[in-house]
């Protein structure tokens, strides 16, 4: 089974040309990669995360979110804020 993620927040990081997607990881314990081919939903992603420093309520890093990279900007409207997509390795 693939792991899902919920989208959280997207934006364009203008210096770098680049859309992140910070999305939430929705099934704990699961092990899963990236690839040269992998897609969030149908969107196409870089093969590279990052794990932003955003903190919870309790001021602990949140170690369920991740930072996703369009491979293509002009994808950056098939994911919605609050989506439900399933990471494809």
């Amino acid at each position: 089974m693939n792991p899902e993620f919920e989208i959280e927040y997207i934006f364009e990081l203008k210096s770098r040309n680049k859309i992140y997607v910070f999305a939430k990881l929705l099934t704990p314990n699961s092990d899963w990669h990236l690839s040269d081919k992998s897609k969030l939903g149908d969107v196409e992603i870089e093969k590279s995360i990052d794990i932003p420093r955003k903190l919870d309520d309790d001021g602990n890093v949140r170690l369920n979110l991740f930072a996703f990279v369009l491979k293509n900007n002009n994808d950056r409207n098939k994911l919605k804020v609050n989506q439900i997509a399933e990471l494809i390795p």
